[in-house]
């Protein structure tokens, strides 16, 4: 993976190639139904929980050693451990923290701290490149997470269906799978041209980018393509076909060029308690909508993967998620 610290002189001739590159990424979106057996409190954001609920009942199904995972002579052979705690050495990407998993989770984006008996949680979670052979032990892990209970009284739910791509995965009715298809080009990467100089980006959720290091309370147009491309690329070189290719010194020069502006923007904070760090953490990101202006024919592409893939950290919470809006005249 390419470092993005400096701006050195690009390729005179270098056009990016983002289109081509990142449409060979294979996402696979999922729907996840789940029906309430008992009364429930639920937090109001449900990504922490969701995630610690999801990887508590994953690891509980494929990991036998019940040790830490550093710590575990099986480490290798452990599913667990190869989908959420392997480590990479440091040359490889730019720190250990930037080794994304291959599975991010999306919570609701309007819920309630409450869910009666009967009622339907429903929440999607992403899958990247060959992961998607694994869908048996994921489902497995959805059954088991509503099994052990979610929520602050641990209430129970039944996993009730999966769906991808309006098309039925699993249905507690039938017990068997189905096959799953990974999203479209034009969804992954958009259509092939683009008829405005403008954009409008909007958050859902906060989007925690860094920039040298520290959390950004503002976004620009140059913050947000520096995780838009550190994010694809860690992701393209993990699970993609090939290591994502670009000129950072053409692309640095290059997006200058593009003016931001802020309609509205805010730092949103959000807590989460780590059950490994025994701790409340502060898990916060700036929201907002913002317009990009200029010739942004090389970035479509990216701006519409990262609205599919997320973009920043604790992408897995379901942070970092935003929708475009190509706006004309």
């Amino acid at each position: 993976m390419k470092q993005l610290s400096s701006c050195e002189m690009g390729s005179l001739t270098y056009e990016p190639d983002f289109a081509r590159q990142l449409a060979a990424f294979k996402v696979y979106r999922l729907h996840i139904t789940l029906i309430a057996l008992q009364n429930a409190v639920l937090p109001e954001f449900q990504g922490s929980m969701l995630r610690g609920a999801f990887l508590s009942a994953f690891r509980a199904l494929n990991c036998t050693a019940r040790i830490s995972c550093l710590a575990c002579n099986s480490r290798t052979l452990c599913l667990y451990h190869h989908l959420f705690e392997a480590r990479l050495p440091k040359h490889e990407l730019r720190s250990m923290q930037d080794i994304p998993p291959p599975i991010v989770l999306q919570p609701p984006l309007k819920s309630t701290a409450s869910c009666s008996k009967g009622d339907r949680l429903i929440f999607s979670m992403t899958l990247f490149g060959s992961t998607v052979k694994y869908l048996p032990e994921i489902i497995r892990a959805l059954k088991e997470m509503g099994e052990r209970g979610l929520g602050v009284r641990r209430a129970k739910f039944k996993l009730e269906a999966v769906e991808s791509l309006g098309q039925i995965v699993f249905h507690s009715s039938e017990g068997r799978l189905h096959r799953c298809f990974p999203l479209n080009s034009s969804d992954l990467v958009g259509e092939d041209s683009v008829l405005s100089d403008t954009v409008q980006l909007e958050s859902l959720t906060p989007l925690r980018l860094k920039s040298q290091g520290t959390l950004q309370s503002k976004l620009s147009f140059e913050i947000l393509v520096r995780a838009l491309i550190r994010r694809s690329s860690a992701l393209m070189t993990l699970y993609g076909p090939n290591p994502l290719d670009f000129d950072w010194g053409y692309i640095c020069q290059d997006i200058q060029n593009i003016s931001s502006r802020a309609l509205t923007q805010e730092w949103h904070e959000l807590i989460r308690y780590s059950n490994r760090q025994h701790a409340k953490l502060k898990m916060g990101g700036v929201m907002g909508v913002w317009q990009f202006r200029g010739n942004l024919r090389h970035y479509a592409p990216l701006l519409h993967f990262g609205s599919q893939v997320g973009v920043g950290k604790s992408c897995m919470f379901g942070l970092g998620q935003y929708r475009i809006n190509w706006l004309r005249g």
